[in-house]
């Protein structure tokens, strides 16, 4: 969904997975627990997620990777 510049605010859900440095099985058991979580965050809270972004560290989620993953910014 592109940013709206008359909406109010812009709710990004990101979300960390360790990578391969962890079990198929851990991997699935954290993919499950981000499902219910939303699931939660949705229908409990009634908040509406525009945007989830999966990373695999902390690095990786900067300014400029925000503003292009979001279409703030064109990459080029």
């Amino acid at each position: 969904m592109p940013f709206n510049a008359n909406d109010m605010f812009y709710l990004v859900f990101i979300y960390s997975m360790p990578g391969y440095s962890v079990s198929i099985k851990e991997r699935m058991l954290y993919s499950s627990c981000k499902n219910f979580m939303v699931d939660i965050i949705d229908k409990h809270y009634n908040i509406q997620i525009h945007k989830k972004i999966e990373i695999d560290a902390g690095s990786d989620l900067t300014e400029d990777f925000l503003m292009v993953r979001q279409g703030f910014i064109v990459s080029m």
